[in-house]
């Protein structure tokens, strides 16, 4: 409601916008044609080397804090068609964590995520999840995320400079940072 009030509305295009400058629905189709020629050629050649890829392991992971309600993971989660590798069998090589502090939006973000995609990105995927976490002490190992968004949350974190060095903490080497916030750059 208050994204509604101080964006009259446009929060949801910034969002869409925000969704197509991270190119995740191509990169993505991409990721999972690398892997599906990798799997097909590993079993061709009967190859059991160590370069093959980990099933277990998603090849992109997205972070979307403060991001309780699941707004901007949904868009992810539909750009990267997770919902549809969710009716095959596997882990998804598409991971997208939706962590904020407080308990109440994460129970509202998993339930709507339920409502609209069923159980099996949580339970046989993997490709969602709902992390209780404070932006300042991320509950994440260093190195974890290949993008981190936070959508009008900077603004509630009490101490930003902590916030952002726990962002780029938990961002891989060439990771992206994306933030969409109501206030001024000041340099």
């Amino acid at each position: 409601v208050m994204n509604d009030f101080m964006s009259a509305g446009l929060h949801r295009y910034w969002k869409d916008e925000l969704l197509r400058m991270t190119g995740v629905g191509p990169m993505s189709k991409a990721l999972r044609r690398r892997a599906s020629m990798k799997y097909a050629s590993d079993l061709n050649n009967n190859n059991d080397d160590d370069d093959t890829i980990d099933d277990s392991k998603a090849l992109l992971y997205i972070l979307d804090v403060a991001g309780g309600t699941g707004d901007v993971a949904f868009r992810f989660v539909d750009a990267a068609n997770c919902e549809e590798r969710s009716k095959s069998s596997g882990k998804d090589e598409v991971n997208v964590t939706v962590c904020d502090i407080n308990p109440e939006m994460l129970r509202v973000g998993e339930a709507r995520a339920r409502k609209r995609y069923g159980s099996a990105l949580f339970d046989e995927t993997c490709a969602l999840k709902f992390v209780e976490g404070n932006a300042q002490c991320l509950p994440f190992e260093d190195n974890s995320f290949d993008l981190y968004t936070i959508a009008f949350g900077l603004r509630n974190v009490t101490d930003v400079d902590m916030a952002l060095r726990d962002a780029l903490r938990v961002l891989k080497p060439g990771g992206r940072f994306l933030c969409l916030e109501f206030s001024h750059v000041q340099n």
